[in-house]
């Protein structure tokens, strides 16, 4: 998928696509979480195995609509900042 750069027995790196699609999934983590905490009102702590899930799975048409839907959040539960990304439609 050319996410990555490597070397044998070097250091690994991400590529532009890697960093990309690295930044789209913690946008959609972070947005995830966001509704799964304030609109389900489920606990940060009883989320991390469905968040793993739900990050790779959501389109980025429906985390676009989800973060509209939440008011585009600006940190997630954690307190982590949710930078504002380009998602497809």
């Amino acid at each position: 998928m050319k996410l990555v750069k490597a070397k044998p027995y070097g250091n690994i790196f991400f590529t532009a696509k890697g960093i990309k699609e690295a930044r789209r999934i913690i946008h959609t983590r972070r947005v995830v979480e966001v509704f799964l905490v304030k609109s389900l009102k489920l606990k940060p702590s009883e989320i991390y195995d469905d968040i793993h899930v739900l990050e790779h799975a959501l389109s980025d048409r429906v985390v676009k609509r989800l973060d509209s839907f939440l008011g585009h959040p600006k940190v997630c539960p954690h307190g982590k900042k949710i930078h504002v990304l380009g998602l497809k439609k």
